[in-house]
């Protein structure tokens, strides 16, 4: 049995153990369990902003944004394009974190106001979009995913 690996081969599992390193960070306590974490230690009291926006930071944004790279690189994209994904997933994250504030009428919503927190999810839909104008048609999916939120 030939055990070499072809370079293509070698390159995906490369991709893989790095992604697998990354997605491990985005889940344990530097990314979406830190986050929640401190969301469930403040529970009840009143957080100031960088509380708020470091809760939102890392919760769901890291994990979406190192999917999106996962899948990127393991399906051939460039490196603009991994990059262009990496950031439309956290810009997603951060949205959905702020609608669902929103909607609890709690965290940063409520930290910055009700209206500045409508204001920062439209500005973080336009961003979301943005990153997604140069995949033109294979951007629709993610386009609508962002609208959904």
């Amino acid at each position: 049995m030939d055990t070499n690996l072809s370079p293509r081969q070698t390159q995906i599992l490369k991709c893989l153990i790095e992604e697998y390193i990354n997605t491990a960070e985005a889940v344990g306590s530097e990314g979406m369990v830190g986050g929640q974490a401190v969301d469930i230690e403040c529970q009840g009291r009143d957080i100031d902003l960088a509380t708020a926006e470091y809760i939102n930071v890392h919760k769901s944004g890291a994990l979406i944004a190192v999917s999106l790279r996962a899948g990127a690189l393991l399906g051939g994209g460039s490196k603009k394009e991994v990059e262009l994904l990496y950031r439309y997933g956290k810009v997603v994250g951060l949205l959905f974190q702020i609608v669902d504030d929103i909607m609890d009428r709690q965290g940063y919503a409520k930290v910055i106001g009700f209206s500045e927190a409508r204001k920062e999810a439209e500005s973080l839909l336009g961003r979301a979009k943005a990153e997604l104008v140069s995949f033109g048609s294979r951007g629709r999916t993610l386009a609508a995913l962002a609208d959904f939120v």
